[in-house]
């Protein structure tokens, strides 16, 4: 752990001890819900939560970690509604817990409570939560459309707090490097989940990636955003020991993408490193680009379901999964013509679609899925909050010339790349996780421009 707290730059020795106390006992939670200790999760939860809220009382820029690894704990409490569908997750409780410790330290400490800035991402994100909130009028489960919604809520609360907590550009670069080992975890979590069944190769075989929150295909996704960002972490560092330690974190996080045996996830991924790697090609690196591409190749050849996730592509045409979509995509297009303004409503595709179950809950194609449950006024929104986010990021490396911006511009163009076959940012994590990334980048583009300047 001490090799890890020394890659991050500290303010205070303080800040560093605690960084180190807290990553221990992130990696005991984990290792305690691997196993399924049951008490011993509950009494470590305890002691977690009241070691973490006292911590970010005195540095808030620890909320972000703490809700990051929340993504990992499954749902507390589920009801049924048409289907098996999450009421109470942890990160239902811990985020307005966090927040409100935040604002009542904001009050305490400053003068100014009440004044707020919102950056032009902030107010597209809320011109499109008050755009998809209309579609859930005219649903015919509004308590399903409104859980849906919360999703994006929590969204753009996570973007807020990025936005916000990151004050300095140290802080940012330590939030990437966090990211490295958050995604490290998650691959852990994905091997355990493999390694858990009594057949190796079946599951392998029938892809059996099933943990508490998300199965391959949602998994799939974060891998989409973070390898593109974890290899421009390579060509943003000048020692070669960091070099070598997020190349080897690369490796890694690449391994746990092809378990999933996600094709739409893989396709995404390359699709992303293509783009990253043009932009870094002008900047003069190609020995170490012909590394990274070399060791990635080297990571498919020898990977033990490389050859399972080959033949999901070859057999393609033939797919039950990718046939379904297609007739999936032609019954959503026709509901959205007979719901063309407001649509059906968040969460309720289900109960218009003649040939699918009602567990059916997503259209697997962003535009589509948009379309028929928010109608035009929801794509509006869901376009200009894109549109804002993609042009802060052009701005970002273009003005900064920093492969890191450039890394996360690629891994954000991937996830809407994967959007267009897989639901993604309509889920809770997903939208936790990418927004506080977007937060966070915008942040880091103040304080480069300061730095130019």
């Amino acid at each position: 752990m001490n090799t890890i707290a020394n890659i991050v730059v500290f303010d205070t020795p303080l800040q560093r001890k605690s960084f180190l106390f807290l990553l221990g006992i992130q990696l005991v939670f984990v290792y305690l819900i691997s196993i399924e200790l049951d008490l011993g999760i509950k009494l470590f939860l305890i002691v977690l939560g009241i070691s973490m809220l006292f911590l970010i009382m005195v540095v808030p820029f620890y909320a972000l970690p703490l809700l990051y690894f929340s993504v990992f704990i499954g749902p507390l409490v589920a009801v049924r509604i048409a289907g098996r569908v999450p009421l109470l997750d942890c990160i239902d409780i811990l985020l307005p817990l966090v927040i409100g410790i935040l604002l009542l330290r904001r009050f305490l400490q400053e003068k100014d409570f009440f004044q707020f800035h919102i950056s032009h991402i902030g107010r597209a994100f809320i011109l499109f939560l008050l755009c998809i909130l209309l579609s859930s009028f005219g649903a015919i489960n509004r308590l399903r459309a409104l859980m849906d919604w919360k999703g994006y809520l929590w969204g753009f609360l996570l973007y807020l707090l990025g936005y916000t907590l990151t004050t300095n550009k140290k802080k940012s670069k330590n939030f990437f490097y966090f990211l490295a080992s958050w995604g490290s975890i998650l691959t852990l979590l994905v091997i355990h989940s493999i390694l858990q069944t009594e057949n190796l190769m079946r599951a392998i075989v029938t892809r059996a990636v099933n943990l508490s929150w998300g199965q391959t295909n949602y998994i799939a996704a974060f891998y989409v955003v973070l390898i593109p960002i974890v290899i421009s972490l390579i060509f943003n560092e000048k020692l070669m020991w960091r070099k070598s330690l997020f190349l080897l974190i690369t490796l890694f996080l690449f391994s746990g993408l092809i378990f999933t045996s996600s094709r739409g996830g893989m396709i995404a991924t390359m699709v992303a490193i293509f783009i990253l790697l043009a932009g870094l090609l002008r900047r003069n690196l190609s020995l170490q680009l012909v590394s990274v591409i070399g060791f990635i190749i080297l990571v498919v050849w020898l990977h033990p379901a490389s050859k399972f996730l080959i033949l999901r592509f070859v057999d393609f045409q033939t797919s039950i999964s990718a046939l379904t979509r297609i007739v999936r995509w032609e019954e959503t297009w026709h509901v959205f013509k007979s719901h063309p303004i407001f649509g059906v409503g968040l969460e309720n595709l289900c109960y218009h679609l003649q040939h699918f179950s009602y567990l059916i809950l997503s259209a697997h194609n962003l535009i589509l899925e948009a379309l028929s449950q928010t109608g035009i006024i929801g794509l509006f929104g869901l376009m200009f909050l894109f549109f804002s986010t993609f042009k802060m990021l052009l701005k970002n490396y273009r003005i900064t010339r920093n492969p890191l911006a450039w890394g996360v511009f690629s891994g954000a163009l991937g996830a809407v790349i994967h959007s267009m076959v897989e639901p993604n940012f309509g889920g809770t994590r997903f939208a936790i996780f990418f927004w506080g990334i977007i937060g966070v980048t915008e942040k880091m583009l103040m304080y480069r421009k300061k730095d130019i300047k």
